[in-house]
């Protein structure tokens, strides 16, 4: 996983510097959210932000926004180069670099949707997501979406917060 996102830093290093933003501020907060705020009126209960178990931690960058979940949290302030030379090396860290290099290539046109869905569409997205890994082939269950791919396929992961049925396949 490290690999990941090392490789990931390293093109955010070449886009940033491509676009001259390394010097550009970066704010990132996180703060306790009510479920409404953060992910509006789910049709379920199974979301770890909703157990208290996770903060969301979002990212600013020229009015452009981006998310991150994580289970360690608190605020950091620093331009993008700060964020891309950090030490990745806890979940408060990768949620920096992943809620900052949301906002980033938002703030870019590159990417959408960099902010949690809400409301009806976490099971939207939850089919979505099915649909996409049966395609690809690989899953990493997290709550609703975890839910769904049981359905879908027929039982084999069990248990929506992170863990799985001994002896279920990754």
């Amino acid at each position: 996983m490290v690999q990941v996102y090392e490789n990931l830093k390293k093109e955010m290093f070449r886009i940033s510097g491509d676009q001259k933003l390394l010097s550009e501020p970066v704010m990132v907060r996180a703060r306790v959210l009510t479920t409404e705020e953060a992910i509006g009126s789910p049709e379920t209960e199974d979301f770890p932000l909703q157990k208290g178990r996770e903060k969301l931690m979002q990212a600013e960058f020229f009015g452009a926004v981006g998310q991150a979940f994580a289970d360690r949290y608190g605020d950091f302030e620093g331009v993008l180069e700060d964020v891309l030379k950090m030490n990745i090396e806890n979940n408060f860290r990768r949620a920096v670099f992943v809620a900052t290099m949301n906002a980033v290539l938002r703030h870019l046109g590159r990417i959408g949707s960099t902010v949690h869905c809400r409301d009806k569409e976490p099971a939207e997205c939850a089919e979505e997501l099915a649909a996409y890994i049966q395609r690809r082939g690989r899953w990493h269950e997290d709550g609703l979406s975890g839910r769904r791919f049981e359905f879908q396929c027929e039982g084999r992961i069990k248990g929506l917060d992170f863990s799985l049925e001994e002896g279920s396949r990754r």
